[in-house]
């Protein structure tokens, strides 16, 4: 929970970068970062994952997660 609030923060700083580029950049590569370590700290809940398909998972990542993780690290 306190990574999410500082991760809000960073991307309120962000909102101040006079660069439309540049801001946008830092707030996918934010975004990505946080992703990375949503994937990290959560390894308790991909463990405990069922093997079944016809349950709804406890850990999913959205699609915008998805994109800025590749985006950050690709």
């Amino acid at each position: 929970e306190d990574f999410k609030l500082t991760f809000k923060n960073i991307s309120r700083i962000m909102d101040c970068v006079e660069c439309f580029k540049c801001r946008l950049w830092g707030k996918l590569q934010t975004q990505g970062l946080g992703t990375a370590l949503k994937i990290l700290f959560s390894e308790r809940q991909i463990e405990a994952m069922p093997n079944t398909s016809n349950t709804n998972p406890s850990f999913q990542l959205s699609r915008q997660e998805i994109v800025s993780l590749f985006n950050a690290f690709g």
